[in-house]
């Protein structure tokens, strides 16, 4: 079974990345804040984790945080930091901590889902009753953004 960490804040992109990326054979664990965050990385093991740079914690620490831990505890683990934020530097810091790709919101899916297959990611879609037509509808339209 596959693990994947999603890390983020904002729970409607927690939500709207919960669906758009469960997968048969994929365990998604899902984390809000810092201290949820650094639960599932030394109590889980991971596989990849998604990460946002800054989360709102009492504590102040960030997603990078995370990111460094996860690297120290389960150093197979692969990460993709995101942000919306604009900061330069942002990017090369996630890279020295670790990160294998760096992503900045609005998010495409596709995107988000072809870095994830790169590191091993399941990439066949759980199949829903009577939706061949509607998937291909889907996939006309503009790529889903988060």
């Amino acid at each position: 079974m596959y693990t994947l960490l999603l890390v983020d804040d904002d729970l409607a992109i927690l939500e709207l990345l919960t669906m758009a990326l469960d997968r048969p054979g994929v365990r998604l664990l899902t984390s809000r804040t810092v201290t949820q965050a650094v639960h599932a990385v030394t109590h889980q093991r991971v596989d990849a984790a998604i990460l946002d740079v800054h989360l709102t914690t009492a504590n102040e620490s960030e997603g990078l945080d995370v990111l460094r831990l996860l690297r120290q505890t389960q150093p197979s683990a692969e990460a993709i930091v995101m942000t919306g934020s604009s900061e330069p530097h942002l990017m090369d810091n996630a890279i020295d901590a670790g990160a294998c790709s760096f992503m900045r919101k609005p998010l495409e899916l596709p995107e988000i889902q072809r870095q994830l297959i790169e590191l091993g990611y399941p990439a066949t879609r759980r199949g829903r009753p009577g939706d061949g037509r509607a998937n291909a509808r889907r996939r006309q339209q503009r790529p889903p953004t988060l």
